[in-house]
């Protein structure tokens, strides 16, 4: 009887060895194919990202350069406001220079204030509207410094702003103001036979007279400025 040979494991070994070959060369190529497109696609991915962050860090540049041209044309502006201010102070103090305080005229100046005395008699309401058509008023008389700058032996006895025309005994000057210096004579005012509602100075001291009878009269106003030319 004749036997059958088997194959001995030596022989189908190398077959099968071949196939596992064959199909890890396959997974690999397969592999190195991801791979490779994995690479490309992350170099694609960097170069499109390096030149956005190249584009962003132009326009930081170019913004960062816009802000400092605004602020040197800041300082440039600055600098000309300074320059405009210090011309105008300059001219203020060269108009100083060529200005000064006077009186008119016909007005006196006396402790800083000018002063009209009258040469002509009228009623207390004539002398106060006169007054006020040369820019003063009647005088109010403060202390009793400016009560005796303004006694001469010319002008005596001259109406001065006050009165109580609005309310009796109630004594204001033109300005509205109350009285506090009273420098009336003994038992005056004293309103004597009624309507002696006007003020009127008399050496260094004040009586109460009619308004309606005619006596010189003072104005009064601040100095005024006048360029010399």
């Amino acid at each position: 009887m004749k036997m059958e040979s088997k194959p001995s494991v030596n022989q189908t070994a190398p077959q099968v060895s071949n196939r596992s070959l064959r199909g890890a060369v396959v997974f690999l190529g397969f592999f190195c194919g991801f791979l490779l497109v994995g690479l490309i696609g992350l170099g694609v991915y960097n170069i499109v990202s390096i030149h956005t962050s190249a584009a962003k860090r132009s326009s930081i540049k170019v913004h960062l350069q816009t802000r400092t041209d605004q602020i040197s044309n800041l300082t440039a502006d600055r600098d000309q406001l300074n320059t405009r201010i210090i011309d105008v102070m300059e001219e203020v103090e060269r108009l100083k220079s060529e200005t000064k305080k006077v009186c008119p005229s016909t007005w006196e100046l006396l402790s800083g204030r000018c002063y009209f005395f009258s040469t002509q008699r009228k009623s207390w309401t004539d002398s106060r509207s006169d007054c006020r058509s040369q820019g003063g008023d009647l005088v109010i008389i403060n202390n009793i410094e400016e009560q005796r700058i303004m006694w001469t032996p010319t002008h005596i006895e001259y109406w001065i702003g006050l009165s109580d025309s609005e309310q009796e005994g109630v004594w204001k000057w033109v300005d509205g103001s109350a009285l506090t210096l009273r420098l009336w004579y003994p038992n005056q005012p004293n309103d004597y036979n009624g309507g002696q509602d006007c003020g009127i100075s008399n050496y260094d001291n004040w009586n109460d007279l009619s308004c309606n009878e005619e006596r010189h009269y003072v104005c009064e106003k601040p100095l005024i400025l006048y360029e010399q030319f």
